[in-house]
């Protein structure tokens, strides 16, 4: 069975008895453990490169090295296909990783791509969803690399980008956008985030794309828990906002994707629970905190709160930095940059103030691509990256 890691953190330990609601603010931290003797299942990349016209020199070269770069971090048993895609799609090679004729062929072919063209970016989609139901291979961790630096140039509607999505989606696929220089779509491939799980990596300089795409080959390889949510559930007389990926609004909680949990990477959730007035003395549970995978309970927690008129305890057990990291979060979600800005200040975490640091300055010059990469790693719970 995966184990899994669970720490809350929250604001205040006491609250008053009041006529009045009362917000606790929490923290949610997610850890993957990998037990002794349990070995990760090798994972299934389709890698989607961008070989147009504009890639043409140092970014195609870096793109290349990338490639390869994936293919030497994965571990024996994984499935890896390259496709490039310009005025038209080319599957470059496909290979099970252990035979070694295959890959070296694979390489091969790989170095010896050629920018030219336009970017059918859409038809490169449809064909790595048909790479992923020919592999089959469901239970083993899917990801989906699209390395980009320009408009699609064949399909323009966004509603057949937002079904690719959820096709994607539905097949337990999770999406890897590098959008390189300042000439991409952003709003179109976050608009894709928005029904699929995964993130968007804004790159300015091309050679961090070899060690940013193999590090997060590294994490497809080192994968715990598939598919997993957090499920935060209180009172029907309370309210719960968690500041995440809400996969589904509960009538006493709400349901958050977490996504793939990996070994030794935390995934944090911030939110807060509105608790109704007390007229009660003592302790008391005011949600319900649950980590779910692989169609079992990986481990359960609570925010517990001591409801008291001592106004002493109420002041010695509280963290604030709780509260401002929540509210930082918030701000930074909502578009709310003023308020990320305000909170920052009282951030403990570091890197959540890292994060914030950075949207917060991305904001001020008008940054919308950095702005929007950092949203969707904070929607999916890395912070400091």
């Amino acid at each position: 069975m995966p184990s899994v890691k669970l720490v809350i953190d929250q604001s205040n330990r006491y609250a008053l008895r009041t006529t009045y609601p009362t917000s606790i603010y929490f923290r949610v931290t997610v850890i993957g453990e990998v037990e002794p003797g349990d070995t990760p299942s090798p994972p299934t990349i389709v890698m989607l490169i961008d070989s147009s016209g504009s890639m043409l020199g140092s970014k195609l070269d870096a793109a290349k090295r990338a490639a390869l770069g994936v293919i030497d971090s994965l571990p024996e048993g994984s499935y890896v296909a390259v496709y490039t895609f310009s005025s038209k799609v080319e599957r470059v090679g496909a290979c099970q990783v252990g035979d070694q004729a295959c890959i070296d062929s694979l390489k091969h072919a790989i170095l010896t791509v050629k920018a030219e063209g336009s970017t059918a970016m859409y038809a490169a989609l449809i064909k790595a969803i048909r790479e992923f139901k020919r592999v089959g291979a469901q239970e083993s961790p899917r990801r989906l690399f699209l390395l980009t630096d320009g408009q699609p140039t064949d399909v323009t509607d966004r509603s057949r980008y937002i079904e690719i999505a959820k096709e994607l989606k539905a097949l337990g696929i999770e999406l890897m956008i590098i959008g390189l220089g300042e000439d991409y779509n952003e709003s179109l491939l976050a608009l894709m985030l928005e029904y699929a799980r995964g993130v968007l990596e804004h790159v300015t300089d091309p050679e961090k794309i070899p060690d940013l795409m193999s590090r997060y080959a590294q994490e497809a390889s080192s994968v715990v828990v598939r598919d997993a949510v957090l499920r935060v559930t209180t009172d029907p007389r309370n309210k719960v906002e968690v500041y995440g990926r809400v996969r589904k609004v509960l009538s006493n909680g709400v349901v958050v994707e977490l996504g793939d949990i990996v070994e030794g990477s935390p995934i944090r959730v911030y939110g807060k629970v509105v608790v109704h007035p007390q007229f009660v003395v003592g302790k008391a549970r005011v949600a319900e905190v649950r980590v779910e995978g692989e169609g079992t309970v990986l481990a359960v927690g609570s925010v517990t709160v001591e409801f008291t008129d001592n106004l002493r305890l109420v002041r010695e057990g509280s963290r604030p930095e709780i509260s401002n990291e929540a509210m930082a979060v918030a701000g930074l979600l909502s578009g709310n940059l003023e308020a990320a800005k305000t909170t920052l200040a009282y951030v403990g975490d570091a890197a959540l103030k890292k994060t914030i640091a950075a949207a917060v300055t991305a904001g001020s010059v008008g940054d919308t691509k950095t702005l929007t990469s950092i949203k969707t790693k904070t929607l999916s719970g890395k912070l400091g990256e």
